[in-house]
């Protein structure tokens, strides 16, 4: 029997829009999904390149462990704690000297909150006395404070803090303690909750969130408390002190939570990151840890698990909602205090990317603006608060992507193939050199080719003197064929490009290839 000759065939597919892709088989995976995708954000229309960072505030002693903002109706404050202080790092400037100072750590959260007074931003770490700034002044809280102290409690043991139903609640650190003030109040005698006897499996309180559900015509706001082992325990009701008028709603349980800042609300729901993924309260409520369905981390689950029995016990898990950019952004320390990567959902579509190149400790959204807190590294360097999602370059050099998609079979399953031409196809203002392998039959083989970006974008019309600097051009599409080289029954594109300057949007990839015989 003579061998099937080969013919020439070609094959366009859509760039891999529904995202980062670790939960399918290789041979099953939908050919918009990718294997790979690293810095590429998947959008509904295209793939982009993630944008850039730059420095915003500089010259902080240490690391920055904990951005807070201060928002109120007539000044936005940005504070970022680093060492033993609080620094304000409002502007992008060297920072002045410390607000704060002689802290145990700088390890903090934060709460913001309005009463008849005026707004507030109220600051607890489990081992220093609270710090509450009035938009003007900081002061430390604690029995004897002026003008604002809590009694009943040593106040230094406050880890968490959240507004309820008109109400501060504060978790107490390594326990199962919650302690809350009058309505509309930000000091007073402080009443406690022993929440012990509700949690079976020991450790203690982690975290707390309030949560809004619609159930029977009518909206609920509830308040949850999360273990350090996964237990929740949720609550509806105004006045703890009251008989009958604060009650549990309910008590279930999800994987261990990653850390004090392992919660979001998005919405009026409350997502979670936990080691066995990142669960919405709505759906753990309604389900149990078999059913990872339910996750919204259900495609990236293989690797969030992998990470949490990595690195659960590292300083640095965080978790933010930035609407304006459509992400919600999971922190993954992998170093702590040196190297992190995130997990980035498309909150239009649910489709998940990685993004590494930004170092970050901790998350702030300021209206539609997205900040980091950055590592100080070895010296002279110096810890740093970053603006991230912004411009095209990341702190002056390249953005670096990296892809390899679903492997695909390319309509003939059963049979060879010969790999022979390749042609991304993107929009951008600038010629896109990538580097390209074919993988074949689930092969993995960085492209080792150095990628590079030159940009044809100039100045914008009206902006500089004439005759002096060449005029922007408009992203346009940008496609050239490459040869690759790569035999095999299902192929992967494993692509490589960088750039930094200019917008780049991925649409789709065409192959060139010859089909051959089973054998």
């Amino acid at each position: 029997m003579r061998p099937a000759r080969a013919t020439s065939n070609s094959k366009s597919v859509s760039a891999p829009i529904g995202g980062l892709n670790a939960n399918d088989a290789l041979a099953l995976m939908p050919p918009t999904d990718a294997v790979k995708l690293t810095n590429f954000f998947p959008s509904p229309t295209s793939v982009d390149l993630r944008k850039g960072h730059v420095r915003w505030a500089t010259g902080l002693p240490a690391n920055v462990e904990s951005l807070m903002a201060y928002i109120s109706s007539s000044q936005t404050k940005i504070f970022a704690a680093s060492g033993t202080a609080f620094y304000d790092v409002t502007s992008q400037a060297t920072v002045g000297a410390a607000v704060q100072t002689g802290l145990t750590n700088a390890r903090w959260q934060h709460q913001n909150y309005g009463t008849t007074g005026g707004q507030f931003l109220y600051c607890v770490n489990g081992t220093d006395d609270p710090r509450l700034y009035n938009g003007t002044t900081w002061q430390s809280v604690n029995a004897v404070s002026a003008p604002i102290s809590i009694t009943g409690v040593t106040t230094s043991k406050f880890i968490s803090v959240v507004e309820y139903r008109s109400r501060l609640f504060f978790i107490e650190n390594n326990s199962f303690n919650v302690w809350y003030l009058p309505v509309n109040s930000l000091g007073g005698a402080a009443a406690s909750l022993d929440l012990t006897p509700f949690y079976k499996i020991g450790g203690f309180l982690m975290a707390m969130a309030t949560w809004s559900v619609d159930s029977a015509g009518s909206i609920n706001e509830y308040i949850a408390f999360i273990s350090s082992e996964g237990e929740i325990v949720v609550y509806l009701g105004t006045d703890p002190s009251v008989a009958g008028n604060f009650v549990i709603q309910a008590k279930f349980r999800i994987g261990k939570p990653l850390g004090r800042r392992c919660l979001e609300k998005i919405g009026s729901d409350v997502i979670v990151i936990g080691a066995d993924g990142f669960f919405p309260l709505s759906k753990a409520l309604l389900t149990d840890r078999a059913q990872l369905n339910d996750q919204i981390s259900n495609k990236i689950v293989n690797l969030v698990t992998a990470d949490a029995q990595n690195y659960a016990a590292n300083f640095g898990w965080d978790i933010i909602l930035y609407p304006s950019g459509n992400k919600v952004i999971i922190n993954v320390p992998q170093v702590a205090g040196r190297t992190q990567y995130q997990y980035v959902m498309n909150t239009i579509t649910g489709a998940w990317c990685k993004f590494t190149g930004w170092n970050s400790n901790c998350w702030v959204v300021v209206g539609n603006d997205l900040y980091f807190g950055g590592n100080a590294g070895t010296a002279p360097n110096t810890g740093y608060t970053a603006r991230a999602d912004y411009g095209y370059a990341d702190d002056g050099g390249y953005v670096f992507g990296e892809v390899q998609t679903a492997f695909n079979y390319f309509d003939a399953p059963g049979r060879q193939k010969r790999m022979t031409l390749v042609r991304p196809v993107f929009m951008a203002a600038g010629i896109i050199s990538a580097a390209i392998n074919m993988d074949m039959d689930y092969a993995d083989n960085f492209p080792t080719a150095a990628p590079s970006f030159t940009s044809t974008a100039g100045t914008a019309w009206n902006t500089a003197a004439w005759n002096t600097f060449p005029w922007g051009s408009a992203p346009a599409i940008q496609k050239q064929w490459q040869g690759v080289n790569g035999i095999g029954y299902a192929g992967a594109l494993h692509m490589r490009i960088a750039n930094n300057s200019s917008p780049v949007q991925w649409q789709s990839v065409d192959y060139v290839y010859e089909t051959g015989g089973i054998l």
